[in-house]
């Protein structure tokens, strides 16, 4: 798997988007010293893939609060609808790691205690996340014409 696909999967399951996992909260030793920036995958993303080739090699990625990174949001429900290929970042607004190996992907605020993606209640106790909600609209202007709208909140 391409570091460019890892880091796309890391992103999309820090939300509590992906696929079921477990594992919970937990103390584990990480060297975040040799973490690399969220830039320099950005600007080099093919010199890390190596860096995860071999079963037990992980890729510890420090994202600070400003960074942000294009976001791509796919829809494929071709009896309903798709979603056209659209302009968004996602802006971080806090400091944080991911560590992206074959054993999985976990995020961290402080490079200590780190939760699994994908293990919702160790990523609400982490990120301190108490609810969510996610609104859909519809509506038209006379300067838009017709446009729908989603968002996804959690406090």
């Amino acid at each position: 798997m391409k570091t460019r696909d890892l880091l796309s999967l890391a992103l999309f399951g820090l939300f509590g988007l992906a696929a079921v996992g477990c594992g919970g909260m937990r103390a584990m030793t990480k060297d975040v010293r040799s973490a690399i920036t969220l830039a320099d995958l950005q600007t080099n993303p093919d010199k890390y893939a190596p860096r995860l080739e071999k079963p037990g090699d992980e890729l510890i990625i420090a994202i600070k609060k400003g960074d942000s990174v294009p976001l791509e949001l796919a829809l494929d429900a071709p009896q309903v609808a798709t979603l056209e290929a659209g302009q968004n970042r996602l802006r971080f607004t806090q400091d944080l790691f991911l560590a992206v190996s074959r054993d999985g992907v976990f995020v961290s605020k402080d490079g200590a205690t780190w939760a699994q993606l994908g293990d919702d209640k160790a990523l609400k106790e982490l990120l301190g996340f108490a609810q969510g909600s996610v609104q859909a609209g519809l509506g038209a202007t006379k300067e838009k014409g017709p446009f729908m709208s989603l968002g996804l909140t959690l406090k």
